[in-house]
């Protein structure tokens, strides 16, 4: 009787940041596995295999390293490879990571915006400019609600609020 066929789940890429090294994910049953690519984009020969769930005291909390070419992992890899090279993954991840960067580096020069803004609002305070030029703090306050409302829509904030 032939043995029925596991059901892979969850397959993704990581790369660990852009230029990072890939590494493919996939689950099946209670373990998750991966797989390391060297530079080149191809997979190395030891499929890293971990418990979804630790539990305390069994062996099957142990990390495994199974070879990739055997007969059975070759079978699974074979479909992990698949879906990975139709879908892109590796590609969508790289992608992802750099508007990743790009959207923290408009953050932090948004955060710096705001700062440098309420820092020019205490020096024209301490300068008595609100008395003698009221126009400046109307100006102040403009630019710093622009500033503001960018950084509440940059997906850094969003996520951080999640």
């Amino acid at each position: 009787m032939p043995s029925a066929k596991p059901k892979i789940e969850d397959i993704h890429v990581h790369t660990g940041g852009i230029g990072g090294q890939p590494t493919i994910h996939w689950t099946i049953g209670d373990r998750r596995f991966h797989v390391w690519l060297d530079r080149h984009g191809q997979p190395e020969d030891v499929i890293h295999s971990n418990p979804v769930t630790a539990k305390k005291d069994t062996r099957r909390d142990e990390h495994r390293a199974l070879d990739r070419t055997s007969k059975a992992q070759s079978a699974i890899w074979d479909q992990i490879w698949a879906v990975v090279q139709r879908d892109n993954l590796i590609d969508k991840c790289r992608l992802a990571d750099i508007a990743q960067r790009a959207a923290q580096r408009r953050y932090q020069e948004t955060r710096e915006t705001i700062a440098s803004i309420e820092q020019e609002v205490l020096s024209a305070f301490r300068r008595g400019a609100a008395a003698s030029e009221p126009a400046i703090f109307e100006a102040l306050h403009i630019n710093w609600l622009l500033a503001s409302a960018e950084l509440r829509s940059l997906p850094a904030l969003q996520d951080e609020a999640a």
